[in-house]
């Protein structure tokens, strides 16, 4: 499996004026820094918990498997946009959305269930990535639409970040994501 980012979150979970408020700035001086912050903050927490605000995917996969199921690569899906292959002839052809459902009850599992009257393609091309999903997921379109603790896990993260501006300061302990950090984002890690 491979994947690809598509289109990127149009927003972001929390805004600049948010972060001033949480770093209790005032002036406009440092907005390209909290932007550079904000993004790296998200891309964190997306990291360890999957995404936030919807987002466009592609993933790539090898062949059909040999089961009936496709797992996705991404929690919280919203939507297959297409499923498409490359077959023997080098065509590419969509495979039709009547012929499997898409599981995204389980949100850290989502899946595509092949129908039981139905089997994959088995004339894909055996080169590198014959299978091609275009998804989306994430919570939601707007910051409201992710949960306060992960949006707060990113203010503190911001925090941390904005304090801490070198890799290292002497006479500290030294901490990739601080522990309350860490906390907030327990219950929406997957693995």
């Amino acid at each position: 499996m491979l994947l690809k980012l598509h289109t990127a979150p149009a927003v972001e979970p929390v805004t600049i004026d948010e972060v001033k408020l949480h770093l209790r700035v005032d002036g406009d001086d440092e907005i390209l820094l909290i932007a550079n912050l904000i993004q790296a903050a998200r891309e964190t927490v997306e990291n360890l918990c999957g995404p936030l605000i919807t987002q466009t995917w592609y993933q790539y996969e090898d062949s059909f498997p040999a089961g009936a199921v496709i797992t996705m690569g991404k929690p919280r899906l919203l939507t297959v946009t297409s499923l498409k292959y490359t077959d023997t002839d080098e065509s590419t052809t969509t495979f039709s959305s009547d012929y499997y459902d898409v599981n995204i009850v389980d949100e850290y599992r989502p899946k595509i269930v092949l129908k039981d009257e139905y089997s994959w393609p088995t004339d894909t091309l055996t080169e590198v990535n014959p299978v091609e999903i275009i998804f989306t997921c994430g919570y939601g379109a707007s910051a409201s639409s992710v949960p306060a603790m992960l949006r707060q896990a990113m203010l503190l993260l911001i925090g941390h970040w904005s304090e801490e501006r070198q890799i290292m300061t002497v006479g500290k302990i030294i901490n990739t994501i601080p522990w309350n950090v860490e906390a907030l984002m327990a219950n929406y890690r997957y693995w």
